[in-house]
């Protein structure tokens, strides 16, 4: 998603360029259902425009694109600043929550105007119709209508010259179903109060209604004098003549408007046909160039001169996990990568691929919990131009997960130089997959193991058959993919386990968001006594992902002399969640950065909750469990 600030700039800009025009070329003219619906659309186009992949539909953008990374996923928390004993709100904060404030008094004002108009509909005296049902009663002081209701006071007597022209003009609202329109700005407005556009297009509805309904409620609406309608001029004068003071209710179609003085030049106006009609076709042409305008805006040559790493400032913090928050993510195992500073998301040909990927990724179980704190701003670097990071389908291996599992069973094979010196460990295999399916840049990204582990786990995935390619809006795209595969010694007899992440609920559809593992020479089906690397339901964080956010947010905190010394970079941690599940065996398994980050990871590890133990064949097992946290200082 875009981040709201973003976006909300471009609401501004775009529906202040249209009322722009209307405000200069239609307002005076007297094609009210034109400017009616001019108004409209204005509205919703600014409301819309900003997330159409401009882009995406009009450049000739070929297969490659930014490289899109999978397996172990990051959750990124924004705590700029933050020492291990300061836990306040910041500014951004601070702000959406005066933003929320607002939109709920501007809420509030709105339902306390449809709760009196309730109780006026539930106290008067009702009449249905057809069209309408006319409410009386005493306490309306002035006609007005609401939706299919036409409030009327006594004193006012439908069969005068008066209460006949004005109840025409009631209904006229009825008829056009004006009501609508203002509702639906109303409740616009109190999400979007910020923007003063829409307060004046607001504004100038209403006055389009008024315009359309006192010329249905006299003979120029058919352009010749009817029995027992007013002409124009006359109508004019019942106007002014009856102005009085009048409800206003969020909502509501009153007939006594305070701008009278438009309403009447508007009946007496003459109109020239010859010049509206150029006035409202140019009003296509004017949209056409704001799309255009956004497409030079989204090109691809200005989406590559930005930096990439911004592109999950908003992601792991948009609506998938959090509301607003800055989050600099790195180049890493992890599915984040941070940047020195907040930037504009960075779009590929106009494609924003800030948050898309937050459905795919959200069942991914062994996550890279990121922690971004600090107050030094460390050049974490940049990544190559048209890597992609998420991606709507992701990539997987031919048959499935099965057909992963099969390959890896007999292939991977432990190496007797780790089996006689009884190394064990995990290694991080990361890889790009290329639109063709061919596997690049294959790398180990973990605490180096030695014993040929690396080396083994490297051979397996470079001779793997080609992928099904991963794709973004229909292309095919690079997408970098991590694999850790676990080597564990038992007894004599060697086991190595492949585990891509999972989280519960069940995964996805995409291979890469469900653990596999394999093991040659044991049998998984006896559960007791035995610690599982893969099970049936894997365990999870009571209250799911957002919960475990929020507790890590909550108790995490960047150890002082790692700040101070500007120590930074990612802890992996090894525990396994028992069939009661408690967390034990913790422990670190990457290589030591020091400054207190391994101890504050273990700490914080040690100190959740219970989680939901793991269940293999109907019952619950101890899992071991792979957890990276990262520190990023900014």
């Amino acid at each position: 998603m875009i981040p709201l600030s973003i976006y909300a700039l471009k609401v501004i800009f775009i529906s202040g360029f249209l009322f722009g025009y209307y405000y200069l070329v239609l307002r005076n003219g007297r094609f009210h259902e034109w400017n009616r619906y001019y108004l409209i659309l204005s509205v919703l186009i600014s409301l819309s425009l900003p997330f159409v992949k401009w882009a995406a539909l009009f450049s000739g953008y070929s297969g490659s694109g930014r490289i899109y990374e999978a397996g172990l996923q990051s959750f990124a928390f924004s705590a700029s600043g933050r020492t291990s004993s300061s836990t306040g709100w910041g500014w951004t904060t601070w702000a959406v929550v005066l933003y929320a404030l607002f939109s709920f008094i501007f809420i509030c004002s709105l339902i306390s105007g449809m709760l009196k108009i309730r109780q006026r509909i539930r106290q008067g005296e009702k009449q249905k119709f057809t069209l309408f049902t006319l409410v009386r009663h005493p306490k309306i002081e002035s006609p007005f209508s609401f939706f299919r209701f036409i409030f009327w006071n006594d004193l006012l007597a439908l069969e005068s010259p008066e209460g006949s022209h004005i109840f025409r003009h009631e209904l006229a609202h009825v008829k056009e179903k004006h009501s609508a329109d203002k509702l639906l700005m109303e409740i616009i407005i109190a999400l979007f109060w910020i923007n003063p556009f829409f307060h004046l297009i607001r504004k100038e509805l209403h006055l389009i209604h008024e315009f359309i309904a006192d010329r249905r409620a006299c003979h120029d609406n058919a352009g010749i004098e009817s029995p027992g309608y007013l002409s124009p001029q006359d109508y004019a004068g019942l106007l002014v003549k009856l102005c009085m003071r009048t409800n206003n209710f969020g909502g509501a179609n009153h007939f006594f408007h305070k701008q009278l003085t438009r309403r009447v030049r508007m009946l007496v106006r003459n109109n020239r046909p010859r010049f509206t009609y150029i006035k409202r076709v140019m009003a296509i042409p004017l949209t056409l160039a704001v799309a255009l305008f956004f497409v030079f805006l989204q090109s691809p040559s200005k989406a590559d001169t930005s930096s990439p790493l911004q592109t999950v400032s908003s992601a792991i913090k948009g609506s998938t996990f959090a509301a607003v928050k800055s989050i600099l993510p790195k180049k890493e195992v992890e599915l984040i990568k941070p940047e020195t500073k907040k930037q504009e998301p960075v779009h590929s040909s106009g494609i924003d691929i800030s948050e898309p990927a937050s459905p795919v990724l959200k069942n991914v179980g062994q996550r890279l919990l990121n922690y971004i704190t600090g107050s030094k701003v460390k050049d974490v670097g940049t990544t190559p131009p048209k890597v992609f990071k998420f991606v709507e389908q992701m990539p997987s291996f031919p048959g499935g997960e099965d057909a992963l599992l099969k390959y890896l069973s007999s292939h991977v094979h432990y190496p007797d130089s780790a089996i006689e010196n009884d190394i064990q460990g995990t290694v991080v295999v990361r890889f790009n997959m290329n639109p063709d399916g061919h596997i690049s840049n294959v790398t180990t990204v973990s605490k180096p193991l030695g014993g040929g582990l690396e080396e083994e786990a490297m051979r397996v995935v470079k001779n793997m058959p080609d992928w099904i390619a991963g794709k973004q809006n229909g292309r095919k795209v690079i997408v970098q993919y991590s694999l850790p595969v676990r080597f564990v010694l038992q007894g004599n007899t060697e086991k190595a386990a492949v585990t891509h992440s999972q989280n519960e609920p069940p995964p996805p559809p995409p291979p890469s968001a469900s653990p596999s593992s394999f093991s040659p020479t044991k049998n998984t089906s006896n559960t007791s006594n035995k610690v599982f690397k893969f099970v049936q339901q894997m365990p999870y964080f009571p209250g799911g992902e957002d919960a475990l956010m929020q507790f890590l947010h909550d108790h995490i905190h960047y150890p002082a002399v790692a700040r101070e010394n500007g120590i930074q970079g990612t802890v992996i941690l090894q525990f396994i969640v028992g069939t009661d599940g408690k967390l034990r065996d913790i422990a670190t398994v990457s290589t030591p950065l020091g400054g207190g980050l391994e101890e504050e990871a273990v700490r914080v590890t040690k100190e959740m909750p219970s989680w939901n133990p793991g269940m293999q064949n109907g019952k619950k097992v101890d899992v071991q469990y792979t957890f990276p946290v990262r520190f990023v200082l900014q």
